[in-house]
């Protein structure tokens, strides 16, 4: 099962709540018209004092393994969230992690 992950910011003119629940809307929104089979929503904090945060947000959607450019068309509701987000300033950023390309790598 190949993920759709989407690093993005937060939109500034809403509070973090209601950017949380505009994402959690439209998510269940692109999951019923794309018929994906599940989407995460997390958010991000910086990993250390000091370090400086470029993403607010982290969606993971799992597709198919044969589906990510379908889901991903501009006439799908995953386009269209997208294409939103980028109206609203959240600088969406795409990355398609497919089965099978995850190393598991393990202390010895």
């Amino acid at each position: 099962m190949a993920r759709l992950l989407v690093l993005c910011r937060h939109p500034h003119h809403l509070s973090r709540k209601q950017a949380e629940e505009w994402l959690r809307r439209e998510l269940e929104a692109v999951l019923r018209r794309d018929r994906l089979r599940r989407a995460r929503l997390t958010r991000l904090d910086t990993a250390w004092e000091g370090s400086t945060r470029n993403w607010d947000w982290l969606i993971e959607l799992q597709v198919d393994d044969g589906s990510p450019s379908d889901a991903l068309s501009a006439r799908g509701a995953c386009g269209e969230l997208l294409a939103d987000m980028r109206l609203l300033g959240m600088s969406p950023t795409v990355a398609l992690a497919a089965s099978g390309s995850a190393i598991d790598v393990a202390s010895a």
